[in-house]
């Protein structure tokens, strides 16, 4: 008698373990712009930007004139700030915000202080007015002071 081999039954095969999701689709060109996403708006249309506002530079020759903002409560927001010639910004401490009503109230002076100097250059107004208190209303602007830049810690008096 021969000694005869029989093979044994491999393993079955298996599903691979690392589950490997499909790629996803890729976007499709829209009839009037780049791409087209149903995530962008409910009822699948594009949202297309045209033009966006006009403002100021934010490269900056140095030094600056910055001037502290304040809320009513005369609670520092942060600094508004123009180089003299072409930039001027808004410019928030670097320290992180003491809880949520301190880093809301940052957020709304910041919006409210882009929102004045996008409306400044739209009316053709140099960069060296930014710092006029009449543009921050409700909000304090305080005595402007010379920086080497926008974010510099405060001087010390």
């Amino acid at each position: 008698m021969g000694t005869e081999t029989t093979a044994e039954p491999g393993p079955a095969a298996s599903p691979d373990p690392v589950a490997r999701p499909e790629p996803a689709p890729e976007p499709e060109p829209a009839a009037d712009g780049p791409f087209s996403h149903p995530r962008w708006r409910p009822d699948g249309s594009t949202v297309r930007v045209d033009s966006v506002p006009v403002t100021y530079a934010w490269q900056y020759r140095s030094p600056v004139l910055r001037a502290a903002l304040s809320d009513e409560d005369g609670a520092h927001l942060g600094w508004v700030w123009t180089d003299g010639h072409e930039a001027a910004g808004w410019s928030e401490p670097a320290a992180a915000p003491s809880g949520f009503e301190e880093g809301a109230a940052r957020v709304r002076a910041g919006a409210h202080v882009w929102a004045a100097l996008r409306d400044a250059k739209g009316r053709d107004e140099p960069a060296s007015a930014a710092l006029r208190p009449h543009l921050y209303a409700p909000y304090q602007l305080g005595a402007p002071q010379s920086a080497d830049r926008p974010d510099a810690p405060e001087p010390r008096p």
